[in-house]
């Protein structure tokens, strides 16, 4: 099997970049009635989007720096995130050990949870999910409690607060796209813009190349909007070479472990191999049965047309060192580690990581009309990013048109008003007990109310309701629905970003095998095909 591209004759918006940005962005121009495309040159979601702490933050941190904005868009996002995808998030309970210095001083802190509290309330007006109100302070037995090998003679208790936590950070990304063309939007994974074309001093479409066929594509639209990261800069050069320069990237990483270390969040001081410990923090967070310590920020290595989120022994060793020393004097070495996440955020010209997202109008700057860059910082935050851009959009060049809500009602995965709705109820009860339990919870826990889909596939062909070889949970019959609904092209799009099987560390040789096997029969790929993607998703771990 081939894909064809088809796109439409002309976009009203052509969007560059299938991360989380580029990706509601395509949902919110569907939702307020646009034609729109997006464009991708690798999977969607697969690179800074998947390489992050998997945390949507209430924005509890620019309390500090009385950022109310901030809070509130946090806050907002993070709950509507819940309600959209209540299948792929949960509530992260979290601690951050309160000490006697003015920073940390745990009756301070108490007053900023109070003022929080009553925040959310205000922004949500009081529609805030009790659940993010778990808010205050604990005594210093209950931490010890919590977390035993802490010394009490540091600590006088804890801050306690309530985020969420994405357990597919990918899925959820491709959850927009998805919903967004199935209500008339385009996205092409795999399709590389090769040039922004641009005509009488306005721009009018793309040059692309698919990465699969080699073909060129040209789309025509009125608008484009690069929601590229550190590739933006290598993309908008060409039309306007003297657009300034705001910021630059650094190269955020993540580990995760193979070790359960708390069933809480846990935010604590780094520790050196001598003096006190330094302000940063450092946070271990339970994710899959596993632990994710982060976040650690280095500067890029490589220009970003060369950049393929790399990092060095030495870098992962000063990680674990900062982890060995802050949690309990762990004996953690690369070996240990299951995953390392790289991804790229913008910094200012002090090494900050930036706070606020940018929207940049090249015209300005002497660019083309038309042509727009968004920069985002936090994943939670795109929600919001993307209303701000439409609002900007449509002041200077669309021509607004009113919300048409044929996507906002319900998310793909999850298509019910109700939050609560367990999506293992919706299959009849002589196939639930042909599934174990911990089969049900996962296909529920990944794919929402797309299980009883997946599960068709296994009431047609009784075979496809096995488990996958080297898994105890997932499902034969997951492979040919994923493969004929979701846009997968490569193993790593199947077996990371679609499954979440990959997302958890490297699977088992029989199930990378099988699954390729699978795909080599269902999109006609060579031997060496086949074996050049097994080489690549290997590769995916070897970081």
């Amino acid at each position: 099997m081939t894909r064809t591209i088809s796109p439409k004759q002309h976009y009203d918006l052509i969007i560059i970049g299938g991360g989380i940005y580029g990706s509601v962005l395509l949902w919110e121009a569907i939702n307020r009635g646009y034609n729109a495309v997006l464009v991708e040159s690798g999977d969607f979601c697969s690179g800074t989007t998947a390489n992050t702490a998997k945390i949507l933050h209430g924005g509890i941190r620019y309390l500090q720096s009385l950022n109310l904005r901030r809070i509130k868009e946090s806050s907002h996002d993070r709950q509507h995130y819940c309600k959209l995808a209540p299948h792929l998030t949960s509530p992260l309970p979290s601690l951050m050990p309160t000490d006697r210095s003015l920073s940390r001083n745990r009756w301070i802190m108490g007053a900023g949870f109070y003022v929080y509290n009553l925040l959310l309330r205000i922004f949500t007006q009081g529609e805030v999910d009790p659940v993010f109100l778990k808010n205050g302070l604990i005594s210093q037995a209950e931490m010890i409690d919590r977390v035993r090998w802490l010394d009490p003679k540091r600590v006088t208790g804890a801050a306690q607060w309530t985020d969420a936590q994405v357990n597919n950070a990918e899925r959820l990304g491709f959850s927009f796209v998805k919903t967004a063309m199935d209500a008339g939007a385009d996205a092409f994974n795999y399709l590389r813009v090769k040039e922004i074309l641009s005509k009488r001093g306005a721009v009018t479409g793309v040059v692309a190349v698919d990465q699969l066929s080699n073909k060129t594509v040209a789309l025509s639209g009125d608008l484009v909007v690069t929601t590229t990261g550190h590739w933006s800069r290598h993309l908008l050069s060409p039309l306007c070479p003297s657009i300034p320069s705001t910021h630059h990237f650094q190269r955020a990483v993540n580990l995760i472990v193979p070790l359960s270390l708390s069933s809480y969040a846990l935010g604590l001081k780094v520790k050196k191999p001598s003096g006190p410990p330094e302000r940063r923090l450092l946070f271990a967070s339970p994710w899959q049965g596993q632990t994710l310590f982060g976040t650690w920020y280095f500067k890029d290595l490589l220009p970003p047309a060369e950049d393929r989120g790399r990092v060095t022994a030495d870098e992962i060793n000063h990680c674990l060192d900062e982890i060995n020393l802050t949690f309990g004097n762990l004996e953690l070495t690369a070996d240990d580690c299951s995953l390392i996440h790289v991804g790229h955020l913008p910094v200012d010209s002090k090494e900050r990581l930036m706070e606020k997202e940018e929207i940049i109008d090249p015209h300005r700057h002497g660019g083309p009309t038309g042509l727009y860059a968004v920069q985002g910082v936090k994943y939670t935050t795109a929600l919001s990013v993307a209303k701000k851009t439409f609002q900007l959009l449509e002041k200077r060049t669309l021509s607004q048109r009113p919300i048409t809500h044929r996507a906002t009602t319900s998310l793909y995965g999850w298509e019910s008003d109700q939050s609560d709705l367990d999506p293992i109820s919706t299959l009849k009860e002589p196939i639930r007990a042909k599934l174990s339990p911990m089969t049900l919870e996962r296909l529920a826990r990944n794919y929402g109310t797309v299980m009883k889909r997946i599960v068709e596939w296994g009431i047609r062909q009784p075979s496809l309701l096995e488990p996958l070889p080297g898994t105890d949970n997932t499902l034969c019959a997951e492979i040919p629905y994923l493969l004929e609904n979701e846009a997968v092209y490569r193993l790593s799009d199947l077996l990371v970003r679609r499954m979440g099987l990959g997302g958890e560390g490297r699977p088992n040789t029989d199930t990378i095998a099988f699954c390729a096997s699978q795909m080599s029969s269902y999109l006609g790929w060579t031997l060496d095909q086949e074996k050049r993607e097994i080489s690549s998703l290997i590769g995916h771990y070897n970081r």
